[in-house]
């Protein structure tokens, strides 16, 4: 009879064994789909957060330019002494407002902004060889009516 009762426990426990088989396989799927739409929200996230860094370098994007005003209106940037304001931005120099708090002019020359930005925001400094400096000190207000700057040099 031992041998009996131990062939049914044998048979008991293969039946287990067998049913733990079983839920360790339908786990195995469960964890599969489970990585998969990880996987797919990866993806969303990944896509999601490339438009959000593409507004936000537009966002805080800015452009530049300075020439003579004769050469800035040979280039259509100016129509008589106003900003054309359909102006190609490929003229420009490209930057981003956050990070750019100085445009170095490289001149001697007199300097005059002719888009809109606060006199209070900017400053003009002179290094000691007289060549001149946009300072940017306050970039909200700077950048606040006009994302492009045009700078006449006279």
């Amino acid at each position: 009879m031992a041998l009996l009762e131990l062939s049914n426990e044998l048979g008991l426990k293969e039946s287990v064994l067998d049913s733990i088989r079983a839920r360790v396989a339908n786990l195995e799927l469960q964890n599969d789909s489970l990585l998969q739409q990880i996987d797919e929200i990866n993806g969303q996230v990944e896509a999601k957060q490339e438009v959000i860094d593409e507004q936000d370098a537009t966002i805080n994007t800015g452009f530049y330019v300075f020439g003579t005003q004769s050469e800035l209106k040979k280039s259509g940037i100016l129509l008589k002494k106003k900003v054309n304001p359909k102006v190609d931005t490929k003229k420009f120099t490209k930057i981003d407002i956050r990070k750019n708090k100085e445009i170095d002019l490289s001149t001697t020359r007199k300097v005059k902004l002719v888009s809109l930005h606060p006199e209070s925001s900017y400053s003009i400094e002179v290094n000691k060889f007289g060549s001149k400096t946009l300072k940017i000190k306050d970039p909200s207000a700077f950048w606040k009516q006009t994302r492009y700057l045009v700078i006449v040099l006279k």
